[in-house]
Order: C-alpha cells, then structure tokens, then sequence
C-alpha cells in the first residue's frame, strides 16, 4: 500500500446541492492540539456505525472505572492496535488513549452544544444486507492464505512504512509539536497494515458508500426545519484519519449519489445508567438494561424531555446484550472443528458458541467483530467474550 500525502489542514467538499462536508484530519488514539481543531460546524458525523458509537460510550464509562483497562488490553494483544499502541507510547504526546479521545471529544460537544447537535452515522448497521455481503468479502480476503503468509513480515513492513511516511507528512501551517510528525508516521505505518488485505475493489466500495451518506447526511441536515443556514448551507464535520483523508475526498469529489441515513441522538441516562439512542424515525434503543420496567420509565422520561407524548409507546425486549471487536480474522471452519461447543451457522456464516460456562451464546463473524446474546449481566458477557478470545487464540483458530 502507497502512503498519501499525510496532510494537516481541513479539507472542504462543497455539496453541489447546498451545504460542506468539513474532512478534519487526525490521529488515532492521539488528542490533538486545540489549535488544530475546527472550530464552526453544525452538525457531526463519525465513519462508524451507530453500534460501533454505543459501544465507544461504553468503553469511555468502563475506562473511568478502570483507568488504562482498554489500553492495557491491546499492548498485549499482539495485534495492529497493539502496534500502535507501543509506538504511540514512545513519543511525547497527548496519548495514546482508547477509546479514541478526539471522537469521544467530539460526541461530547455534539451532545451538549446548542441543546444538541445532528449526530450521523456514516458506516451503515449490520442489518444492511449489502454493507453485511462487504463485510463478508472483506473477512474472506482476510483468512485467504497470501494474507495470513502476509502477517509473518508484518514487523518489517511496519518500519519500512514508517520510515516511507515521514517524506509524505506535509508541512503544517502552523508550529505543531515535534513527536507529532512521528505520530502521523506511526499511524500511517497503522493503517497500512489494517487494512492490508483490503483489495482495491473492496476499498472503491466502501469509499463511495461512505461518500454517497455524507452527502445523504448533508441532504437530510440541509431540509431540517430546525436549521437558519444562510446562503452556503450547513456544514458537517467529519473526522477523518490522516491517512484516510485524500482517499475520501477523490470518492465524495466524483460521488453523484446520496443515500439518505438519517440523524440520531445519544442520551446518556443516569440512576440507573443507560445508553439511549434516538432514530429519527422515533425509534428509541435502551443500551444496557434488561428490565422492561426500567427502560419504560426511562423511554416516557425522555419523550417527556423532548416534549413528545408517551401514547402509543410499545416495547420490545432484545438478547443482544454486549458486542465487540477483537481485531483479528476468525478461521471458522477451524474453530468448529477444535471445540465441541462451537459451531458454524451457515445462516449467519459465523462462529456460534454455547458458552455453557458463562450461560450465554457467542457469536464470532470472520471480520472478528462478536455479539454476546442470552446473559443479563454485562461483566459476565465481557468475562465470556474474553475467555473464548483466548481459547480460539490458543488453539490458532485467529489470524
């Protein structure tokens, strides 16, 4: 994979309907200097799922119970992030931090400025059939054999990429500190080996999707009602990795579609304590509690604090109680075959796992993203998902 140019400066896209996609470069796991940060926007999207936000939020709570847990967990992973993490740590800078602190800054500000800015998730859910039918491609070009021979030079090409990123770090408008030129390198050296076994196909797909919901997320910010944008349109801030930057600005420049994705609000409820979400189409998802009761009472709370009425309300109970992501490849049909307890569902093409021990099912897809179903207590789901990421590490069954 080439390195681009590691740019510092915002880049603006222009929709050519009305209203800007502001791409803000930044670093993974790094809190950047405030004098790099956008300063006027009116509404935010991240390139994540609306999943993948509930469960950042989870791990900001779970960090402030347990200082470094994440951080700690991923220096001895092994993996990428892991990388990174060493690397990171060996500059002076603001981190490295998990979760990411500039995305957990930026929901922050979002949550709580103006009684509430438009949030967007540009990466689409699990339940879109074509974004699942990617996630699948990509996983099988992750176990397919020339990647999994790839990961033995991974160190070696981890330095050579380094060493080739720092004559494409750009120069920066303004003074920035030393280590964070290294920084930009390090992430660069990151991203590469990420997605190493993303094929350029795979990779013009994702990057017009994304481009296409952007400017959907800008079309559905453009025709709010709540909105007095003046003559140039709303302006959606986007945060984007560095190294990702001038790839997503090629795909929005050339983009002539706009799939509409919608805004969604993120509450965060306290005594008891639960993640709420709010579609705009008025669906409300309770994160983090089982009893019906309790999320009731929470959702007639929240209707009442935005003014809406609580007629009509109905609810619906979910198992999935935990997801989460270990960053490696899952071998399935190898897994299936080591342990007596695991399967492969070829309805979901994923791992499932009685995990009798923990009184709950397991399910593990190739990407190596997982959900834990069945368990009502939350630590006894993450003590689950951690004990067979260990077992099928030590058998070998992840790549």
């Amino acid at each position: 994979m080439e390195v681009p140019e590691l740019r510092w400066k915002t880049s603006v896209f222009q929709d050519p309907d009305g209203g800007s996609a502001i791409l803000w470069p930044y670093l993974p796991c790094v809190r950047m200097p405030m004098k790099m940060r956008p300063r006027e926007w009116d509404a935010l999207a991240l390139l994540s799922s609306s999943d993948e936000l509930i469960s950042l939020r989870e791990e900001e709570e779970q960090d402030k119970e347990s200082p470094g847990v994440h951080l700690e967990s991923a220096t001895a992973s092994g993996t990428t992030l892991g990388m990174l993490v060493r690397d990171l740590s060996e500059l002076q800078l603001e981190g490295p931090a998990i979760p990411d602190p500039e995305r957990i800054r930026l929901l922050r500000h979002a949550e709580n400025s103006r009684g509430g800015m438009p949030i967007y998730s540009i990466e689409p859910g699990i339940d879109d059939q074509k974004w699942a039918d990617w996630q699948s491609r990509w996983a099988d070009e992750q176990v397919r054999f020339r990647n999994l021979i790839a990961t033995f030079g991974r160190n070696r090409r981890w330095a050579k990429t380094r060493i080739k990123a720092i004559s494409r770090i750009q120069k920066p408008p303004f003074a920035i500190p030393n280590d964070l030129g290294a920084a930009a390198a390090v992430c660069a050296a990151w991203w590469a080996e990420e997605f190493i076994s993303l094929t350029p196909e795979l990779s013009r797909e994702r990057n017009e999707r994304y481009a296409s919901r952007i400017r959907g997320a800008i079309s559905n910010l453009r025709e709010s009602a709540d909105g007095d944008w003046g003559v140039g349109g709303p302006s959606l801030l986007i945060p984007v990795q560095q190294c990702y930057l001038p790839s997503l600005e090629d795909s929005l420049i050339a983009c002539g579609s706009v799939e509409m994705n919608g805004e969604f609000a993120v509450i965060e409820h306290q005594d008891p304590h639960a993640l709420v979400v709010i579609d705009k189409d008025g669906t409300i998802l309770i994160h983090g509690i089982s009893n019906l009761e309790a999320a009731s009472l929470i959702a007639k709370e929240i209707l009442l604090r935005i003014g809406l009425s609580e007629k009509g309300l109905a609810l619906e109970s979910g198992e999935v109680l935990a997801s989460f992501s270990i960053g490696r490849a899952v071998l399935i049909g190898l897994a299936a075959e080591r342990f007596k307890d695991a399967e492969h569902d070829l309805r979901l093409d994923a791992l499932r796992i009685s995990a009798k021990r923990h009184n709950c099912t397991v399910l593990l897809f190739n990407n190596g993203k997982g959900i834990v179903m069945g368990q009502n207590s939350r630590k006894v789901a993450e003590m689950a998902a951690s004990y067979w990421v260990t077992r099928l590490s030590e058998e070998g069954a992840l790549a």
